[in-house]
């Protein structure tokens, strides 16, 4: 065991105590983290705050487990509460030390989550705003928990607009469903206007008490419970009133509501997660509903007449119940509800048919329900078999002719437009839905007519119509249950316009982290598609490897493999390209990407210069693939294998195959052509370019080309002055007639090369800087280039054009190879150019960051030296030229002699002569009597000694 004083011993400590406290072993984890708290600010103590709220709050939790509901409520004061309590303490105080802690928001959600525990909703109210307006993994939960405590809180109206805009933010998230089922719960089966219903019950109270009759007060009642949403109260009252008064004419209406009221209530307790409760309410609605429609009189019915002061009931002539037809048709709904799909829509179907023939000369609600409810079952039937398309129209159509200011229109249009639409007849359909928006502007059906809008603009291909029916349906009803379907066709939309960043910004809501779907993997598959038409390969690899993470072995796996290795190989990652698309055509190899995997991956092997690897790969494609380029590449892969044989016959079969790809019959002929130039054959190699740019066409340029480096090399090999007059002329055709060829630049520098080697200097230069201007110059070419015109101009004593060739080459080319030799040449200019200070500044610098090997350092150091002496500062400069010497081990020896002379003629201005003398003796003694140098030394010493004799 680690003992006080261990640099882990903290840490071991706050372990235990958590293990401890996880265990049950309340007391024992409290006293350690308390004990860690008293350590000061280590980051053990921190954490003991943190451990200390969880551990509270885990010990409140499970003494609620723990106690029965009566002795729970009892008790909660004392017990659940005070830990809670406890809880919160120790969060708020780890919040105040670690406020920026990676788990702060974490932190912040628990101790919301506790105020609200024990009642202290507007602090929670208050903590879950602020993490709800984040954009971590915790806002989604936040707003969640903001709209259950507004309901646990008694505000519903709050909690609704909550769980609205949590469905706006959080569209496809995997609690999704659930807030829809809590937004049907409060707007179905919560009271959202007390005040209201109170206000509505003391009218009826005080209807009473001025003499009303409590029969009809009792009604009254009952009713503004009912269109209150109170279904458990409503109940009662229905109950109560068709129980005491079984005469009255209005006890029909009491029953029928009596047998909603028990339905709606069934569905409540269903949302509740109370299923056996929802089943039991639900066969009371159906015997209710039973009742009613069993005790219709078959001869008369007492209808009630309500006068100002009193109520009488009157005799009329014999007619239908109603309340007894809308319970029949009621039933006929609910007894096919537990029956298989197909036979429940054909029984629903028969069902509400003999309804309407019964009913069909009446006029009411109930024939209006009856018509809609019949089109509706033919429509989803036509599903299966497209004939009850025309009945369903017929019933919408009968409904429209019937009761034209019926509210049940609205849903005639829109069956009718769905039934159009399954008929093809989109613009039928479409003029349908946009009378429904026209005309009925606050219909519930907004939200659905919208969607079926889209869906039609987009198969008119009306697709900027389509959008702005979507997006108006995206903001303005997000509750639609089919939101996330209408938000995934918006964005496949807008994929399909190639509007790719608007498209991932739709698409990534769905596949959150927190989603679950069955589609997530073909959305996260577009997004990766979209990041990748955008360039954004990064972001498109990283999504295809989300894609594998979550499921190894989706669907389709081969184009993922394909996809991420044409990535990789826009990445510059050609080992995994070249790895997954041989991965694909060898695990896949039924699949249909398979040859193209072994294609590509013959393709990278070719640019590689793998030519045998490239050759291997596509020989199997070539008997049943049409590809050009295929078998283009193969043959080539043949000649640059020096299988020049096996080459020629590919290429015979390849010009009966592909009879209209002459260009590549003329790469054929270059390639070989530089398989007999390699192998010293100038007279065939040229005859074979030679035919190349008589074919003219794309390929003219190469083989004028060609042409001219094989009558190069034929002079290299066997010089001769007619030889080169003939490459000269060659070289120099090809860039005149073929300006705009790849190889011109190749060909000026080989032309600026040519004069250099001749002192043609100035001739040099431009050849040179023809070479910069080529079209097509490679990087490499242009920074060789560049160089060479910088070393021309300084050949030619053009000091002024070298400084400028030089500061443009640092430039534009920071990190190019002579980089360094380059700086070295702009001392140099400048003091060519009688910039001496500049000069000696530039090579100062250079030597100070200690850039140049011995041989440079030994030249700055000798141009510094110069540099002073044509300034006149011979101090200096002696000084400078010393250091030559000095230095001068890793360098030539030239500079260290070189550097003597000048000090001594330095000595010579100073009028120094013995002290130049001894410098020119010790030149002759180092470099022999008889050398260049040492004769020049002795000329010197034999002046200067004149010189002296004469002074004498």
């Amino acid at each position: 065991m680690l003992q006080p004083g261990h640099p882990a011993y903290l840490k071991a400590q706050l372990g235990r105590a958590i293990v401890l406290g996880q265990a049950g072993q309340f007391a024992r984890a409290v006293g350690l983290l308390q004990g860690l708290i008293q350590t000061g600010d280590s980051p053990e103590a921190i954490s003991a705050l943190r451990e200390l709220g969880a551990l509270y709050k885990r010990r409140g939790d499970s003494e609620a487990e723990d106690r029965p509901d009566s002795l729970r409520l009892l008790t909660f004061g004392e017990g659940i509460a005070a830990f809670h309590s406890r809880a919160i303490t120790w969060y708020r105080r780890y919040l105040q030390e670690a406020d920026r802690a990676a788990d702060a928001n974490a932190v912040r959600f628990e101790l919301a989550a506790l105020y609200a525990s024990i009642g202290y909703y507007q602090e929670a109210i208050s903590l879950y705003r602020q993490l709800a307006a984040g954009q971590d993994e915790v806002a989604t939960k936040a707003q969640f928990a903001l709209a259950q405590t507004f309901e646990q809180s008694g505000q519903p109206r709050a909690a609704l607009r909550e769980y609205v805009a949590f469905l706006e933010l959080f569209p496809a998230d995997r609690q999704s469903e659930e807030v829809r089922q809590r937004i049907e719960y409060l707007r179905e089966f919560t009271v959202l206007d007390p005040a209201s219903l109170n206000r509505a019950l003391q009218k009826a109270w005080l209807d009473e008490l001025s003499g009303k009759s409590r029969r009809l007060v009792q009604l009254a009642v009952a009713r503004v419970l009912f269109s209150h949403h109170d279904f458990i109260a409503a109940t009662q009252s229905f109950k109560h009133y068709a129980t005491a008064y079984p005469d009255d004419p209005d006890k029909d209406e009491a029953q029928y509501f009596l047998a909603e009221s028990l339905l709606r209530l069934a569905r409540q307790r269903r949302l509740e997660a109370q299923p056996a409760s929802a089943d039991s309410l639900r066969t009371l609605a159906l015997r209710e509903y039973r009742v009613l429609v069993e005790q219709v009189p078959t001869d008369s019915i007492l209808t009630e007449q309500v006068p100002t002061d009193s109520t009488t009931l009157v005799k009329q002539a014999p007619t239908d119940n109603t309340w007894a037809r809308r319970a029949r048709l009621s039933l006929i709904k609910l007894e096919v509800e537990d029956l298989p799909d197909s036979l429940r829509l054909l029984t629903l179907e028969e069902g509400i048919a003999a309804f309407v023939a019964e009913f069909s000369e009446g006029r009411g609600a109930h024939l209006d329900q009856a018509l809609l409810q019949l089109g509706d079952a033919r429509r989803q039937l036509g599903a299966t078999d497209t004939t009850w398309f025309d009945g369903a129209i017929a019933a919408y159509d009968q409904l429209r002719r019937l009761s034209s200011n019926s509210p049940l229109v609205p849903h005639a249009l829109y069956g009718k437009s769905l039934c159009l639409v399954q008929k093809g007849q989109h613009k039928a359909a479409a003029d349908l839905l946009e009378r429904v928006l026209r005309d009925y502007p606050n219909s519930p059906l907004t939200a659905p007519v919208l969607f079926e809008l889209g869906h039609i603009r987009l198969a008119q291909e009306r697709t900027q119509e389509a959008i702005a029916r979507l997006q108006e349906l995206r903001w303005g009803y997000p509750a639609f249950p089919q939101r996330r379907a209408a938000q995934k066709l918006l964005g496949d939309t807008y994929f399909q316009l190639g509007q790719y960043a608007a498209a991932i910004d739709l698409y990534q809501p769905l596949v959150s982290n927190s989603t679950i779907s069955d589609d997530r993997g073909p959305i996260l598959r577009r997004i990766g598609r979209a990041y990748h038409h955008l360039n954004r390969y990064g972001e498109a690899m990283e999504t295809y490897r989300q894609i594998l993470a979550e499921e190894p072995n989706p669907a389709g796996l081969d184009s993922i493999y394909f996809a991420q290795a044409v990535l990789q190989l826009r990445l510059a990652q050609e080992d995994d390209a070249f790895r997954l698309f041989r991965k694909v055509s060898q695990e896949f190899a039924s699949s249909g990407l398979a040859t193209e995997a072994s294609a590509r991956a013959g393709h990278i092997a070719f640019a590689r210069q793998q030519y045998k690897q490239a050759y291997q790969l596509y020989q199997p494609l070539l008997k049943q693939s049409e590809d050009a380029l295929i078998h283009g590449q193969a043959i080539l892969s043949l000649f640059r294998l020096k299988r020049i044989e096996e080459g020629r016959k590919a290429d015979k079969q390849f010009a009966k195959r592909f009879k209209e790809e002459t260009e590549w019959r003329q790469h054929f002929r270059v390639e070989e052509g530089n398989y007999y130039l390699q192998a010293g054959n100038h007279k065939k190699a040229y005859e074979l370019f030679q035919e190349v740019e008589k074919q003219g066409g794309r390929w003219a340029g190469d083989g004028a080309y060609w042409m001219a480096i094989t009558l190069w090399k034929r002079n290299k090999a066997t010089p001769s002055e007619e030889g080169a007059a003939f490459a000269l002329e060659a070289i120099s055709r090809f860039v005149r007639e073929y300006p705009t060829s790849p190889q011109v630049s190749d060909a000026y520098l080989r032309l600026g090369d040519y004069h250099f080697s001749l002192h043609n200097f100035l001739q040099a230069a431009g050849a040179y800087k023809h070479a910069l201007d080529a079209p097509e110059v490679s990087s490499d070419q242009a920074q060789d280039a560049m160089w060479k015109l910088l070393k021309s101009y300084q050949s030619a004593h053009e000091y002024e054009a070298a400084h400028q060739v030089a500061d443009q080459l640092l430039s534009q080319y920071p990190e190019h190879s002579k980089a360094i030799e380059v700086q070295l040449e702009l001392g140099i200019i400048l003091k060519n150019k009688g910039q001496y200070a500049q000069a000696i500044e530039q090579l100062d610098e250079l030597l100070s960051q200690q850039l140049l090997d011995g041989n440079g350092a030994s030249e700055a150091r000798f141009y510094i030296g110069e540099s002073y002496q044509n300034m006149g500062e011979y101090r200096k400069a002696i000084q400078a030229y010393y250091k030559v010497s000095y230095h001068g081990s890793q360098g030539l020896s030239m500079w260290i002699t070189s550097a003597d002379f000048q000090r001594a003629r330095c000595h010579e201005s100073l009028g120094e002569h013995a002290t130049a003398m001894t410098i020119y003796e010790r030149i002759t003694r180092r470099e022999g009597g008889q050398s260049p140098q040492g004769q020049e030394a002795r000329e010197r010493m034999d002046d200067l000694r004149r010189q002296l004799e004469t002074l004498n």
